[in-house]
């Protein structure tokens, strides 16, 4: 198999509890997940639960189920049913700079069937530029927020 990991951070101007609030509700995936156009939660308790995701990925549509686990410092996610030869797991860690920002990290590590080995560089550059995209939405949708928190 194909390994692809991928790393960002991202400093925000709010408190910690403001931007966990954002990420602890799985269905706000879709605001900044550029790879999802829909999530579809199924919690099984408060910390845990099943989420189907539907949307494109570099253009083809996919879908898959992901397991996800909510901790206090953000969650993290593994992908159960998904596109053959594909495996999938990510999530984000929250850290507070102060008493009013905040540093993002979030991280992806994908597994590809070696018959898409001929793609991977192509996969890897859209792999980064998704997570930059995802990161700066993912802030934009923390703003947002704002004042509803």
């Amino acid at each position: 198999m194909n390994h692809v990991s991928c790393t960002g951070k991202i400093s925000v101007d709010v408190p910690t509890e403001q931007a966990l609030a954002v990420l602890w509700d799985i269905q706000n995936l879709q605001l900044y997940e550029p790879k999802a156009d829909s999530a579809q939660v199924e919690p099984e308790t408060k910390t845990n639960g099943t989420c189907i995701v539907q949307g494109r990925f570099a253009g083809m549509r996919w879908s898959g189920k992901f397991s996800y686990e909510i901790n206090d410092h953000g969650f993290h996610s593994e992908m159960l049913q998904g596109p053959s030869g594909v495996r999938v797991k990510g999530g984000f860690v929250v850290q507070a700079e102060g008493s009013h920002r905040c540093q993002i990290t979030h991280y992806e590590n994908y597994q590809f069937s070696h018959w898409m080995s001929p793609l991977s560089l192509l996969i890897r550059l859209y792999l980064f530029w998704a997570m930059k995209k995802e990161l700066r939405d993912l802030a934009a949708a923390i703003q947002k927020n704002k004042t509803s928190i």
